[in-house]
C-alpha cells in the first residue's frame, strides 16, 4: 500500500529486540498463506539510538550478530541521503527523557530530522507527564531510582512543548492526523487500539535548513 522497501526496528533493551524477531518470525510464518503479499524485508538492533553515534552500530549477543550483514548504516553511504522517509517513536520519550534528560530528548530530535529525507514524516507517541510521575513509582519498587533516572524536577523540558520544541527549534511542519477508514481496514481490532495512542505527526520540509542547535 505505501510501497515499503524496508523496516528497521531499534531499541535500547535487548529483551524487547528479542521478542520483536520472535514476533517477526511467527508473522512472516503465518503471511505465508498469502501468496499475493509482498513484504518489505525487516531488521532489527539493539542501539540507545538517542545517545549513540549515528553510522555506529550498537548490540550485543545473539541481536547483534542477527543479521549483522543486513544492518542498514545511519546514512546511505553512496548516495550521502538520509535513509528514513518515515520514523515512528512509539512509547519512548519518556524513556529517553527520564535516563538521558532534556539533552536526551534534543538528542533524539536533531537525530530523527537529520535521519529523515526531505518531505519525510515524523510519527511521536506523546506521552504525558503523569505517566513519568507513574513509571517513577514503578522503579521506587524495584531497584535504587538515583542511579538510573534524571530527578523529574531537574527536566527543564515539559512533554507538553515537545510539539513547539520540534517545529520551532528543529524545523518541523505540524501535520494533521488522518483518520483510519474502518471500511477498508482488514483488521478493525488494531485500528481501534492504534486510536487509543496520543499521536503527534511532523513532515521535514522538502527544504529543510539546517538549524543551529549552539543555543538551544
Amino acid at each position: 500500500r505505501f510501497d515499503v522497501t524496508k523496516v528497521v526496528g531499534i531499541d535500547i533493551d535487548e529483551s524487547l529486540v528479542t521478542r520483536a524477531i520472535h514476533n517477526l518470525i511467527a508473522s512472516r510464518s503465518a503471511s505465508r498463506n498469502h501468496e499475493n503479499m509482498t513484504l518489505a524485508p525487516v531488521t532489527f538492533r539493539c542501539e540507545n539510538y538517542a545517545m549513540s553515534t549515528p553510522g555506529v552500530r550498537g548490540g550485543s549477543g545473539a541481536n547483534a550478530d542477527l543479521e549483522a550483514s543486513k544492518y542498514p548504516a545511519t546514512t546511505d553511504v553512496k548516495h550521502g541521503a538520509p535513509p528514513y522517509g518515515v520514523i515512528l517513536m512509539l512509547s519512548m520519550t519518556k524513556w529517553v527523557h527520564m535516563n538521558f534528560g532534556d539533552d536526551g530528548i534534543r538528542r533524539l530530535f536533531s537525530r530523527a530530522r537529520d535521519e529523515l529525507r526531505p518531505g519525510g514524516v515524523l510519527v511521536l507517541e506523546a506521552q504525558t507527564y503523569e505517566s513519568y510521575t507513574k513509571a517513577v513509582k514503578a522503579v521506587k519498587k524495584m531497584r535504587h531510582l538515583d542511579s538510573v533516572y534524571v530527578p523529574l524536577k531537574q527536566l527543564k523540558l515539559h512533554p507538553d512543548e515537545f510539539s513547539r520544541v520540534l517545529t520551532t527549534d528543529y524545523g518541523f511542519e505540524t501535520l494533521a492526523l488522518p483518520q483510519a477508514s474502518r471500511a477498508d481496514d482488514a483488521s478493525a481490532a488494531s485500528t481501534t487500539e492504534f486510536s487509543r495512542r496520543n499521536l503527534l505527526v511532523f513532515r521535514k520540509p522538502m527544504s529543510a535548513t539546517k538549524v543551529n542547535e549552539e543555543n538551544l
